[in-house]
């Protein structure tokens, strides 16, 4: 069951679930899992509710705001989605499905199951339903403002007896509240009375849509806690918190459950200022809430990193079915599934969706008037301006925010995107000129604008200006997530370390998040304050326990501060958990044995060590890899062994092309070994291409065969100079001189770690010998490599002596 509560802010839910006001919340916390969704672009809520439930990008679903943006008279509903949703991708795998009340569902989509769109509590005709035939029978579940009760009324305001409903001021209070209360109840009756009628369902989608625009009236009051009205945001909480409980009665043990809202508005006056203005509903860039109670957790933990093109992936796994190859988001997984990518299938879509124009009728356009937003010539260039900045088609969207900017020239929000577009491109005048416009014209603050001019003052080494830029930024930013982070690293690069400091444990204190606490941690440890660094370290840790720099910081913390068997226990962490880089694997086990040596002179706990690590050698067997520098003949060798009968491990996403007209026999994943050493368990008993500067990344847990290429370095420069195309030979001169030496040292970098190495052997096969007699080097490599099998001849035949074209002598002529 998918339930939708639009813009819930996560700290009010956890707040009021902590104090006991939301139970059935609270049943879910402890059930399950929770993060923080970020927003898509643009952040309209039909846009950002159909990314959810398409898991694809508006500019692939094609919905960027409540009327189509093309037409601005026509409804952007179903009508013009592009894309299947998950109930269409269920009906269409036989699954019985459901959905009720969906942003952008207008009209009723024909599905296996019961579909109510959006407009079903403000339209009366049949398109708000599917099947049709349901309508007059939906229609009767309809709860009206005016069989609100006053015990309804009682969780928005106190003691509601005592108010007199009948003075006008009181009942245009009560107008919103009562709208609130009926198109929430209706919502509920309507899904109670599906589930009751069919209690086979697979998938059943509720969504409830009416609390931002209750949080927009009612946020202020909430916060300076005045009134009467007071208590009116947290009613709602508590009322949407009663209908989570209602719906929680059709759900089983092994139902999983997801809450979700696709932003969260904030109790902060900034923000709520900033919503009251025209068309800020574009802009509502905050994060939403993502609650998952489902069998499937192993342990309750926050999970960070949520896309809103994640929630699709979920929901096709927990239901059996594959992801898809073009929706791109993640799967929220939560113990190791196996082959996850490998199963997936290339798309949902079977067929082109038909764009058909929808009118927009009185309730509509009412309704979307209400959200603070006016369809126009000048949204709608507003809106696909960010769409061309999302497939970061940077120079028509810089074309459409100039022309913006000079419509309004005081709305700072365009000169704003515009700025962002100029600091991608690294066109700094522009950015310049750009930030100085909008500070002039614009009479209202905004924190991304100041922070962009305090980053251009910094890099002038304006250090003065730059601080006050900085500081304004700091005083607007209110209880939005990051800008503290942000602001934090502008003074990092000014080297201003204290300021740095306050920003971050400004954002902790309003938003604890890992980020934060690392960022803060890292600084601490940089001025040699372990012991105060340990704090947000371990911070740190209770959010993320699998967080592999963490535990190596704060043993290095623990180490510096002799507290040495805190420091062992959390290096032994660093080794037991996966996917560690294997420098940092290196740099935890050589802590690990300098502290049993050095300080707890534990002799028995160093012969078990090294025991262990002489016994782990080699201990997942043999691999055989190809290197060499760039351009050295790591291709050609590649072939050879092919034709021998061995497989390549590649992906071949890398084809043939005139600098290697063969082939590269490349796999895109081996580029990270530094960071990411788990492909290397999919290699199994393939050949790999690995460039050398990596091979001293390699694992000890393995036996190597390498197959090293060796070519004169001033060859390979020209050789690299060549395949980038490089015509300038002076330029191309400076530069191979500079790189001579990295690449020499590269080479005997590699000769001592080989030799070093007892789990590697090494043959190395000179270039341009092996291109002058290729019998004698195919017998080497096929004698080396215990081949058998191999036919000498076959692999002396891949060695084509056209290509060995890139001579050091034409670097300089």
């Amino acid at each position: 069951m998918l339930i939708g509560w639009s813009s819930a802010e996560w700290n009010i839910l956890s707040r009021l679930a902590e104090e006991g006001e939301l139970p059935n919340f609270k049943s879910l916390l402890k059930l399950g899992v929770h993060g923080l969704t970020k927003s898509s672009t643009p952040t309209l809520q039909p846009s950002q509710w159909t990314t959810l439930v398409t898991g694809k990008y508006p500019f692939q679903h094609n919905i960027a705001s409540y009327t189509d943006i093309d037409e601005l008279e026509s409804l952007a509903g179903s009508n013009i989605r592009v894309t299947k949703a998950i109930w269409n991708i269920l009906s269409d795998k036989g699954m019985k499905a459901h959905q009720i009340g969906c942003w952008a569902s207008h009209p009723a989509e024909k599905i296996n199951g019961y579909s109510v769109s959006d407009q079903f509590l403000f339209d009366e005709n049949n398109d708000s339903v599917a099947p049709a035939d349901k309508l007059s029978e939906f229609n009767s579940l309809k709860v009206k403002t005016e069989d609100v009760t006053d015990e309804d009324l009682a969780y928005f305001i106190h003691d509601i007896k005592k108010v007199d409903v009948n003075d006008i001021d009181v009942k245009k209070a009560l107008e919103p509240i009562k709208k609130f209360i009926a198109d929430t109840l209706s919502i509920t009756a309507v899904s109670k009375h599906i589930l009751e009628q069919d209690k086979e369902w697979d998938f059943c989608g509720v969504f409830f849509n009416e609390l931002y625009l209750l949080q927009k009236q009612f946020m202020m009051a909430h916060i300076e806690a005045s009134d009467d009205l007071k208590d009116v945001v947290k009613g709602a909480y508590k009322f949407l918190d009663k209908q989570l409980g209602e719906l929680l009665n059709y759900c089983d043990e092994e139902t999983d459950v997801i809450l979700i809202s696709e932003c969260g508005f904030l109790e902060d006056k900034n923000w709520c200022e900033f919503q009251n203005r025209k068309n800020e509903a574009l802009e509502v860039y905050t994060n939403g809430t993502y609650l998952r109670k489902t069998s499937r957790v192993a342990s309750l933990q926050t999970i960070y990193d949520i896309n809103p093109t994640d929630i699709v992936p979920t929901i096709l796994l927990a239901l059996g079915l594959p992801l898809a190859k073009d929706i791109p988001g993640k799967a929220l997984v939560f113990r190791k599934l196996n082959n996850i990518e490998e199963e997936a299938i290339e798309s949902y879509e079977t067929e082109e969706h038909q764009i058909v124009q929808y009118g927009l009728n009185k309730e509509a356009q009412k309704r979307i008037k209400t959200y603070g937003f006016t369809p126009s010539t000048t949204t709608s260039k507003y809106l696909k301006a960010q769409l061309q900045t999302s497939v970061n088609n940077l120079n028509a969207a810089i074309s459409n925010y100039i022309e913006l900017t000079k419509l309004e020239p005081d709305n700072p929000w365009y000169a704003c995107r515009l700025a962002n577009c100029y600091l991608s491109l690294g066109m700094k005048d522009q950015l310049k000129e750009c930030i100085e416009n909008v500070l002039q014209n614009s009479n209202r603050e905004l924190v991304e604008v100041r922070i962009l001019k305090a980053n251009i003052l910094a890099a002038e080494m304006k250090f003065r200006s730059a601080d006050q830029s900085l500081n304004i930024a700091s005083s607007k930013v209110g209880k939005r997530r990051d800008l503290h982070r942000i602001i934090a690293e502008c003074y990092l690069q000014m080297k201003k370390i204290p300021e740095a400091q306050k920003e971050l444990k400004k954002e902790i204190n309003n938003h604890p998040s890992p980020g934060a606490y690392y960022q803060l941690a890292t600084i601490l440890m940089n001025r040699k304050r372990f012991n105060v660094a340990i704090e947000p370290l371990e911070s740190l840790l209770e959010l993320l326990p699998q967080h592999a720099l963490g535990h190596f910081h704060l043993g290095t913390c623990f180490m510096r501060t002799s507290k040495f068997e805190k420091a062992v226990a959390e290096f032994e962490k660093v080794l037991r958990l996966p996917n560690v880089p294997e420098n940092i694997l290196k740099q935890a086990n050589q802590m690990r044995i300098t502290i049993y040596r050095d300080y707890l002179k534990d002799t028995e706990k160093l012969e078990e060590l090294r025991k262990a690590y002489e016994d782990s050698i080699g201990s997942r067997g043999d691999m055989i890899i190809v290197s060499g520098l760039p351009r050295s003949g790591t291709s050609m060798m590649m072939q050879m062994l092919v034709n021998a009968g061995l497989e390549a491990f590649t992906d071949g996403l890398r084809e043939a092309d005139e600098n290697n007209k063969k082939g590269y026999y490349e796999h895109e994943a081996i580029k990270a070994l530094a960071t990411n050493n788990k492909i290397l368990h999919e290699v199994g008993g393939q050949v790999v291409k690995i460039i050398s500067h990596l091979l001293t990344n390699l694992p000890h847990v393995y036996n190597y065969k390498i197959v090293f290429m060796d070519r004169p370095i001033e060859e390979v420069l020209t050789s690299q100079h060549k395949m980038l195309g490089r015509l300038d030979k002076a330029k191309a001169l400076q530069e191979s001189l500079a790189l001579k030496d990295t690449f020499e040292k590269n080479r005997n970098d590699v000769r001592n770690w080989a030799e070093k190495s007892k789990n590697v052997e090494m043959i190395e096969v000179p270039y341009h010998e092996a291109i002058a007699d290729p019998l004698k080097y195919a017998q080497a490599v096929k004698d080396f490599l215990k081949l058998e099998n191999a036919d000498v001849n076959k692999m002396a035949a891949t060695i084509d002596p056209t290509l060995y074209r890139e001579r050091a002598d034409e670097i300089n002529a």
